[in-house]
């Protein structure tokens, strides 16, 4: 009944005289990829909130996806028709249009060395192995996705080594080792013909288990051993994970050589991400990467409640932290049955709404007012993107200013909404 009412408003506001905005919403019922158009109307006196046309925050570079070795080699088997669908939800223009892929990489080697296990010769022949197993999971869907829909920003991103932190070594042997597998497997997905875009360092700079093991090892290895390598084949370096309660960001940051290596940081501390951001922003660093907690509770509003605070809080761009898997489990976006049969979840109808309408450049705008529950963003277009949420189990009447217009819409009970509003329809002057 709920859903009958607001379709039947929505059908009544087509007909009203009035610049038309596209309305697209997903409910946890299982609608998802709903069409409407909304009511403009002139400028409310007493709105819920205002889109402040004139203020606008930080460039947007995207919303995407973790994939691990496991899942690329999943994903490579599937049959190639099944595959080329979840390519399309997920990159697709009516699908997700994911902007950033990251790979979580991983070289059993180089753990295996930083345990004292094996030698640096025994280490070497390991890494050079993982990186062709690399290469045979991560190349064939990489190449499809490309080949598919053009360039994408894609990150490697080594997982750190799971030893106790007492075994680590920080000397020029266990850097260069470290350098070589970041190199070798750069280099190869260069060769296969993948453009890798950016590499860090390692996965997690926090208290336990990080392997450059402080601040002053860290900067020596990006100034001395990863920077110059990634300058050799054209790959930038993303610090990070990072946190403002473990590593000191500015005993790496406050040093000229290695900060001319550093073009982004990513990060995965929510309660901390103003701080982070705005350290960053600081030693002007603008690209800025949210990664969600793989432990982090999931469902599409906790997501979003992520999302909407490290996007307010400075973050240019946010990554799911899974991507398949072959059962439901919270952490991945599709599941993946025996037969290559996709399903998906409530974090990839989420994902779809941010991804498809908000594109990289984009600036986020500013908005104030009572109601708070959604972010604003301009695109390179000039059109207008409004990402709103109802989290209540009936139906809300909002109201929007923006310019001298006021957007009337009624969202679903539960519902994540999107409204676009197109740069040459009469809003904008």
């Amino acid at each position: 009944m709920r859903l009958f009412l607001f379709i039947l408003f929505s059908a009544f506001v087509v007909g009203c005289d009035s610049p038309e905005v596209t309305h697209t919403w997903s409910t946890l019922y299982g609608d998802s990829g709903r069409k409407a158009t909304v009511k403009a109307s002139g400028r409310s006196a007493d709105p819920d909130c205002e889109v402040v046309m004139s203020e606008y925050c930080q460039q947007i570079d995207g919303f995407g996806y973790t994939l691990t070795s496991r899942e690329a080699n999943m994903l490579a088997h599937m049959p190639l028709e099944e595959q080329h669908r979840l390519i399309y939800a997920l990159h697709g223009v009516d699908g997700a249009a994911g902007d950033i892929i990251q790979l979580a990489i991983k070289a059993n080697g180089y753990e295996r060395y930083m345990e004292g296990a094996i030698d640096k010769e025994t280490a070497a022949r390991s890494i050079h192995s993982s990186v062709a197993a690399d290469s045979l999971s991560f190349v064939p869907y990489l190449r499809n996705v490309l080949d598919f829909t053009g360039d994408k920003l894609i990150w490697a991103m080594p997982m750190r080594p799971s030893a106790d932190e007492s075994v680590y070594k920080n000397d020029g042997e266990a850097m260069s080792l470290y350098k070589d597998y970041q190199y070798l497997f750069l280099r190869n997905m260069l060769d296969a013909g993948v453009k890798i875009d950016m590499t860090s360092p390692q996965s997690d700079l926090d208290l336990s288990r990080r392997p450059l093991v402080d601040e002053l090892s860290a900067g020596r290895f990006i100034s001395g051993y990863l920077g110059p390598a990634m300058d050799d084949i054209n790959v930038n370096i993303c610090l990070g994970s990072v946190s403002s309660v473990s590593y000191d960001i500015d005993a790496i940051l406050d040093d000229d050589k290695v900060r001319g290596y550093v073009s982004s940081v990513a990060f995965c501390d929510t309660v901390n991400c103003k701080w982070i951001a705005d350290k960053c922003y600081g030693y002007g660093i603008g690209k800025i990467i949210a990664v969600q907690d793989r432990t982090a509770e999931k469902g599409s509003f906790k997501t979003w409640e992520r999302i909407r605070r490290m996007i307010r809080d400075g973050a240019t761009g946010y990554v799911f932290s899974g991507l398949c898997d072959t059962t439901d489990i919270p952490s991945t976006l599709v599941v993946v049955d025996p037969d290559g049969n996709v399903d998906y979840n409530s974090d990839y109808f989420l994902f779809r709404q941010m991804g498809r309408n908000i594109s990289p450049g984009a600036l986020r705008i500013r908005t104030r007012g009572r109601f708070s529950d959604l972010l604003a963003f301009m695109n390179r277009d000039n059109s207008v993107v409004i990402v709103a949420v109802n989290r209540s189990e009936n139906l809300k009447p909002l109201v929007i200013n923006i310019n001298d217009y006021s957007l009337n819409p009624v969202l679903p009970p539960e519902s994540i909404n999107t409204f676009v509003i197109k740069g040459d329809n009469g809003f904008f002057k």
